[in-house]
């Protein structure tokens, strides 16, 4: 049975707090959410295009291990930016 994306995603968050210094876990990990998590593949929901290539460039591989580590699988990883939900007028 596949775990549920907010799980697998929290327990890779526990591990990434624990070796990132508060202020780099805080801008770059803090606003990630899991949007899908089937098939060995985590889709990752990212505030912006910039955060998303950022991450690729600079920690694709650690989180590529440490989602391996937590699963116990070897998991792709990919990226989605969220989407703004307009408030309605008043």
């Amino acid at each position: 049975m596949q775990e549920p994306a907010g799980k697998v995603w929290a327990a890779a968050l526990e591990v990434l707090r624990g070796m990132l210094s508060k202020d780099i876990f805080s801008l770059w990990f803090a606003n990630v959410r899991a949007r899908q998590f089937a098939d060995g593949a985590i889709t990752l929901e990212v505030p912006n295009d910039f955060c998303e290539v950022w991450l690729k460039d600079n920690y694709h591989d650690l989180l590529r291990d440490v989602l391996a580590h937590t699963t116990g699988q070897a998991v792709q990883v990919n990226f989605a930016i969220a989407t703004a939900v307009a408030e309605p007028a008043p």
